[in-house]
């Protein structure tokens, strides 16, 4: 349970993707939680994560990480990421639209 923030505090998308690495750090040592939020913010630059219904699914490649590492987190007022259906991101969802992009996760 140390990797689910039901209700993260984080207004904007930085806030969030920073207070992410810096969970996830805390629970792996070996990740540096700059070099991680660094990667979120250029993979989110590239394009958006957010995907449509209030889910957003930021993630990065981090050279030298050997396995996939995971946090949730779900914001209860929402935060603006330019997603496909302009609605601000909560937390995910179950919905047979995102389903397909859940699949791979």
């Amino acid at each position: 349970m140390q990797l689910v923030l039901p209700a993260i505090a984080g207004r904007t998308k930085d806030e969030v993707l920073e207070t992410l690495a810096a969970r996830i750090a805390e629970h792996h040592p070996e990740i540096d939680d700059g070099r991680l939020a660094t990667a979120l913010r250029d993979r989110e630059r590239q394009m958006s994560t957010a995907l449509v219904e209030g889910v957003a699914i930021p993630h990065a490649r981090v050279a030298g990480l050997a396995r996939v590492v995971a946090a949730f987190a779900r914001s209860l007022a929402g935060v603006a990421c330019d997603s496909h259906d302009g609605r601000r991101h909560t937390s995910s969802s179950s919905s047979p639209r995102l389903r397909r992009h859940l699949a791979p996760i």
